[in-house]
């Protein structure tokens, strides 16, 4: 039996925002994607601006360690949840 671990997160981008959110996720992703046990870390955008992410870690622990950098910083440096202005 396989520890791997996966999440696929979907999300709609507020209208006027998607360049902003490309933006400031595309580090993100390719940060994540050179974490110990990232297997692989894919964000895709559609036409719509509906955000699709396909996270695989190799465990549990190393899912946890990504779910834990997340929460305490982002690409751009400010807290989470912070806004994006328009």
């Amino acid at each position: 039996m396989t520890e791997q671990t996966s999440w696929h997160v979907e999300l709609q981008v507020k209208p006027g925002h998607v360049d902003a959110f490309r933006a400031l996720t595309s580090e993100m992703v390719e940060g994540t994607k050179r974490e110990r046990g990232a297997l692989s870390y894919d964000r895709f955008i559609g036409d719509d601006e509906a955000v699709h992410v396909f996270e695989r870690y190799s465990d549990s622990a190393a899912d946890s360690v990504a779910l834990t950098c997340t929460k305490t910083h982002d690409a751009s440096g400010r807290p989470p949840g912070t806004q994006l202005e328009s």
